[in-house]
């Protein structure tokens, strides 16, 4: 190189030689400045990258440890007798609340979020947060993935946003399995991390927390929270929203590029810019080829070279990666680096900013370039002095001064770099300072190289000892002598350490000092070699797992003590249990018994009248003992349901039939009050119970044009997920405000207002429906806006179409099918059987009248066979099931039966046992018209073949 350059210089008077040699000089300077620079830079990022694997470390190691501090607390809680007792059988309201305060004396000595306790169906049946009206009591969790996890596995975990709190924690479960090892339940324990995040808000870097997903659910900064670090695909979607982990936050991906990527793509868009003008030089004269002829290859290896230090790999290795944040709100150039945690599927993320190291890298090209100025005009005055010995001193003079100004230039510039130096040193110290535990850092030498104050007060060390570079032998022999490391010889102690320190494997073990303070220890091997080790103090948590183990032994030899006397208490429970079902079913039939006698006494005058007025206060009437019988029907409906009385028969169906029942049941009503009654057509099969679910559906119907003046009421249906179906029923009434959108839901509430005064119903339609989803483990939601109506929906399991069972058709049904027909009425109330002859004479039926089973008996002996019954069941002593196998012997035929009873379960029970049809009291006068009907034509069609 030096040559080309003094041939140039010797034939100077060439234009065209002079700038392509000042052009060569300024390349090789420019060279040296991106090389030494790129170096710089690169070394900078290495210990950057370095030092953020520690502080990684340290992160894990303070998140692991909050954590593991609870771990404990659901198996501890998993063993207590009382709550496994609870689970292995339907949890009342009382059992509810005591089980509650009892979780919430645990949370206060524990100090964790929540502490909820499921049954096997994921049903909140306890919580500490019981009193809060976000509840977890009552709240269905099955769809949660620790649930799963926990009645699968034993154990689960799962990150996320709390469905009835809307707070973000993490959960551990436990099951909870009875003495023959089946799993009845599970306990879960909510951690609220956030605490964590207010602890690190100090540190100056950025610490994020991704899950599987990639999506950044933990973060120091407010703006990083809910970011998508790569795009989520559909099953990712999915998952999120059957799981509903971030449910109610807007996920955004976070817009970033890879800076090495970047920094290669420029240097080679330079080398394609610079080299076309490069390869057009020519020398103007033969002899002078020698130097520009190698221009061109020497143009390629400097532009090889410059892309070579651009590429990802050549700028950090494996310390880390360089990103550009191109977000809206989020801007910057980071070093990142990642840690996975494997125990909990998460990886932690911190975010160095750049400019401190890039600062590094400009300031050393500036050395350099400093450096070769120098060496050049080193060069330079060489080649003078040669040809020029005339103007020696004088040069020399004028090239000391320029030495002694690049020198000053030199020492500026490494007194900056010492300076920036000593600087990253103190940064790494501060950023041990917002950490809980005490941290102390040695390097490969197994001397002091970093620390907080933390560490100094937990073992009041002298400031003396502390200083960077000390050997930690020195510490390790104060902490023998004040008997810190254990009884036995001293030097034996301080040895053991340090063998192990040597090996470089991580431990975690507790130490319990003489005044009770009990330390978690735990170490870790750095990257680069050197040792962090960080002392937690966790006196507080052990006292606290203390409480808990001679608290769950306490428990435990209370219930064994009181075993007995449970026992007793259930035995009778039993009894006084049977002794209600047996006062209730006696009661129901006689407060049914006149209102039945009543409806038919109306119905039957109702059609004898002519007169318009007559006839409206008949209606009128009827329309008082429809609602009395709706007030009494519902309030034995809620008894039955809170009882368990009422038996499931959960099958595949048809929604679209339900659809079609209902939309004919409630077009005479929507058409009454003048509004439109839609329906939005679907192909979904459902699984429930069909009589249970309609009834909710009718319920829904029933208030949507209740409370609606105008516009129209639509149900539909829409596809949840692959295994869900949410029935919805949209009105255009007055809607609900939100401070009575949860009390609806409870016994004889109803809205002020959107209803006429005298069809507000009783307000026991929701209650009802809240309690058959419970019972069908259905979820309810309302969506409501004053003024612009309401939704109400009911979300159920999809079903198998293939197993939906087909339609049954109706026969052909002539005008008179109950003229002139033979009919039995066995009941023993007088009342109900005159109300009953005066309704079937009117309907042009021969009606004969039975008051007891021998009356009955005795009747049949003398009478022709009927050819349909009406039958009580309850009948004095006995039931109509006892009684009609004597009369079918007698009568040698088995007429069709229609059992009328108020005990619906018993009575239904029976009914469907024999073939025969069945209608709770009180009767609604057209379901027995048409009931009979059905009956007859179908007994007409079995004779004529």
């Amino acid at each position: 190189m030096t040559e080309p350059v003094a041939r140039g210089l010797r034939r100077g008077s060439h234009p065209l030689r002079l700038a392509v040699t000042i052009a060569a000089l300024l390349g090789v300077i420019g060279a040296v400045m991106l090389g030494v620079g790129r170096q710089a830079t690169r070394q900078a990022l290495r210990d950057a990258g370095a030092r953020s694997l520690e502080q990684l470390a340290l992160y894990a190691g303070s998140l692991q440890s909050q954590i593991d501090r609870y771990r404990v607390l659901p198996a501890v809680l998993a063993l207590d007798p009382e709550l496994r007792a609870a689970l292995r059988a339907p949890v009342d309201a009382a059992a509810s609340e005591r089980l509650s305060r009892k979780l919430e004396a645990v949370n206060g000595v524990a100090e964790t979020s929540t502490l909820t306790l499921l049954d096997r169906r994921g049903l909140g049946v306890a919580a500490n947060n019981w009193r809060s009206a976000n509840s977890n009591v009552g709240v269905d969790y099955r769809f949660r993935p620790y649930f799963q996890q926990a009645m699968r596995q034993g154990t689960g975990r799962f990150y996320g946003i709390g469905i009835t709190t809307g707070v973000p924690g993490y959960f551990l479960a436990q099951a909870v399995h009875d003495d023959d090892g089946s799993t009845i339940g599970a306990v879960t324990v909510k951690l609220d991390l956030r605490r964590l995040e207010q602890e690190w808000a100090s540190a100056t870097d950025i610490v994020l927390i991704s899950d599987a997903h990639g999506i950044v659910f933990l973060s120091n900064r407010l703006a990083w929270r809910y970011r998508e670090l790569r795009a989520l695909s559909a099953a990712d979607r999915d998952e999120l929203g059957r799981t509903q982990q971030y449910a109610g936050q807007t996920l955004q991906i976070l817009q970033q590029r890879d800076l090495e990527s970047l920094a290669a793509c420029r240097a080679w868009e330079i080398v394609a810019r610079v080299w076309p003008a490069v390869s057009k030089l020519r020398a103007p004269e033969e002899n002078s080829e020698s130097y520009l002829t190698r221009a061109p290859a020497a143009w390629t290896q400097r532009a090889e070279a410059a892309v070579d230090l651009a590429k990802p790999d050549r700028l950090l290795g494996t310390d880390g990666r360089r990103v550009r944040i191109l977000s809206r709100d989020i801007t910057g150039d980071y070093l990142w680096q990642s840690l996975p945690l494997a125990s909990a599927g998460w990886t932690l993320h911190l975010l160095h900013d750049t400019r401190d190291t890039l600062e590094a890298g400009r300031v050393a090209a500036l050395a350099a370039a400093g450096a070769a100025l120098s060496l050049l005009f080193l060069l330079l005055l060489l080649q003078q002095r040669l040809r020029l010995s005339k103007l020696r001193r004088r040069s020399r003079d004028e090239l000391e001064q320029m030495v002694r100004q690049h020198a000053e230039a030199m020492r500026s510039a490494e007194d900056g770099i010492v300076l920036a130096a000593e600087r990253a040193s103190v940064g790494q110290r501060q950023s041990l300072e917002h950490l809980p535990q005490g941290v102390g850092v040695i390097d490969a030498e197994l001397r002091l190289s970093a620390w907080n104050r933390r560490y100094v007060d937990i073992f009041r060390y002298p400031p003396e000892l502390m200083k960077i570079g000390r050997p930690i032998e020195d510490l390790l022999r104060y902490n023998a002598r004040r008997g810190l490391l254990g009884s036995g010889d001293i030097e034996e102690a301080v040895q053991r350490r340090l063998d192990h320190l040597r090996t470089g494997k991580p431990h975690m073990f507790e130490r319990e000092w003489a005044d009770g303070t009990v330390l978690e220890i735990r170490g870790n091997p750095l990257p680069g070699g050197g040792f962090v080790t960080s002392y937690a103090d966790i006196t507080a948590y052990k006292n606290t797992a203390r409480d808990l183990r001679t608290l769950a032994g306490s428990l435990e030899k209370r219930v064994d003590e009181r075993t007995q006397d449970l026992d007793a208490a259930r035995r009778e429970a039993e009894r006084a249990n049977k002794s209600k079902s047996s006062f209730v079913a006696a009661a129901v039939h006689d407060l049914l018994q006149p209102l039945n006698a009543a409806r038919m006494y109306t119905s039957a005058l109702r059609e004898r009248l002519r007169n318009a007025d007559d006839a409206q206060l008949a209606d009128n009437v009827d329309e008082a003992l429809a609602a009395q019988d709706d007030i009494l029907a519902s309030l034995l409906d809620i008894s039955r349901l809170e009882s368990g009385a009422i038996r499931t028969e959960i099958r595949d169906l048809s929604l679209q039939r339900m659809f079609d029942a209902l939309l004919r049941e409630f077009a005479p009503m929507a058409e009454s009050r003048g509004l439109q009654l839609r329906q939005a057509r679907t192909r979904a099969a459902i699984r429930s119970d069909e009589a249970l679910l309609r009834r909710i559906l009718q319920n829904f119907l029933s208030n949507a044009l209740r409370y609606t003046d105008r516009g129209g009421v639509l149900i539909g249906a829409r596809r949840v997920s692959n295994d869900s179906v949410r029935i919805e029923v949209w009105d255009s009434g007055c809607g609900i405000a939100e401070h009575q959108q949860t009390l609806i839901f409870e016994e004889f509430q109803r809205l002020d207002g959107g209803a006429r005064r005298h069809d507000r119903g009783a307000g026991l339609g929701l209650a009802i429906v809240q309690r058959i989803a419970q019972r069908l483990a259905h979820r309810i939601t309302l969506r409501s806006r004053v003024g612009r109506g309401s939704m109400f929906a009911v979300e159920v399991p999809r079903g198998d179409a293939a197993k939906v069972q087909p339609a049954s058709r109706a026969s052909a049904e002539p005008g008179s099918a109950l003229q002139n027909r033979r009919i039995w009425c066995i009941d023993d109330d007088a009342r109900v059987r005159e109300a009953t002859r005066t309704l079937l004479e009117a309907w042009g039926c021969a009606v004969t009248l039975a008051g007891s089973m021998e009356e009955a008996l005795v009747l049949a002996a003398s009478r022709p066979p009927p050819e349909l019954v009406l039958l009580d069941y309850r009948l004095g002593a006995g039931t109509g099931a006892e009684l009609m196998p004597k009369l079918f012997e007698r009568w040698r035929q088995r007429p069709p039966v229609i059992v009328i009873s108020a005990e619906r379960e018993t009575a239904s029970q029976a009914a469907s046992e024999n073939g025969w049809g069945f209608l709770p009291k009180p009767v609604k006068p057209a379901a027995l018209r048409a009931l009979m009907r059905q009956l007859l034509l179908v007994k007409t069609g079995v004779d004529s073949r």
